[in-house]
């Protein structure tokens, strides 16, 4: 355990008490910092590749929901041109 002469000498090497404390302190801020960096890209990466799979997810749908509304039309022409022709072969 540090007794107080070493302490008053380890601030005096520092600069003063002041900025052993800031010292300290910039310490403990950035070994946070440096600890959180492996999460944080991590929890980056995921965000991203989520993002592009919903993104990708979205465009398959609207694709196959265009194509269904495509078909639907192309079957509601066809059903209207045969009902049609029906009903002009009917009067004939």
């Amino acid at each position: 355990m540090w007794n107080y002469a070493e302490l008053a000498h380890v601030a005096k090497l520092a600069g003063g008490p002041e900025m052993l404390i800031e010292a300290i302190a910039r310490k403990g801020f950035q070994a946070g910092v440096n600890s959180m960096n492996v999460p944080l890209i991590i929890v980056g990466s995921g965000a991203f590749l989520l993002g592009c799979g919903v993104t990708a997810f979205i465009s398959k749908h609207n694709q196959k929901v265009k194509q269904i509304e495509l078909e639907g039309r192309m079957a509601e022409r066809i059903l209207v041109e045969q009902l049609t022709g029906e009903v002009q072969n009917d009067d004939t």
